[in-house]
């Protein structure tokens, strides 16, 4: 649902015309009805269906994505001071839910 909202807003707005969305090989929808309508209306989207496409052999594989979100997590939370780059991280989280 939020997916048609940000391209409409982003499209209008900034005007937003080049795309490149990389989907999550463990999501449960396609996104590319939605990306097709505004391909139709000349907004250029590129789609990354294959996580080969942007998963490089250095990364931590997307078997342990929780072990790797915690690394991520634990880097802003050690690093960051009470209104720094952490609050920023979970308010990001939070819009995201």
């Amino acid at each position: 649902v939020i997916l048609p909202e940000w391209l409409a807003y982003h499209y209008t707005v900034l005007p937003l015309r080049r795309l490149i969305v990389a989907v999550d090989p463990l999501s449960h929808m396609d996104p590319r009805p939605i990306l097709d309508a505004y391909g139709s209306i000349g907004m250029n989207i590129t789609v990354w269906m294959d996580e080969a496409a942007y998963w490089n052999a250095s990364a931590i594989p997307h078997q342990n994505f929780s072990d790797y979100h915690e690394l991520v997590h634990g880097r802003y939370k050690d690093n960051a001071d009470p209104h720094g780059d952490y609050v920023k991280l979970k308010q990001h989280q939070n819009r995201q839910k």
